[in-house]
């Protein structure tokens, strides 16, 4: 997979917010939760395939390139 227009072999740009530690009050954490566990859930209904699993995919590929070149 790769951006438009950049190599496959690129490294994507991620934005420096995603590689902070995030130190949510309780509430919101907990929303965040429940909004992952409803992601997952349909991209499970859609067995993991489709558009939206396709975006979502890419996005963690980014979150994990830019974890490790830190």
């Amino acid at each position: 997979m790769h951006e438009r227009g950049k190599p496959a072999n690129s490294t994507p740009h991620v934005p420096a917010p995603w590689l902070l530690e995030e130190r949510l009050p309780e509430d919101e954490r907990l929303d965040r939760l429940n909004g992952d566990a409803e992601l997952v859930a349909a991209l499970r209904e859609s067995n993991f395939t489709g558009l939206d699993y396709h975006y979502v995919q890419d996005e963690l590929v980014r979150y994990g390139v830019a974890s490790r070149a830190r």
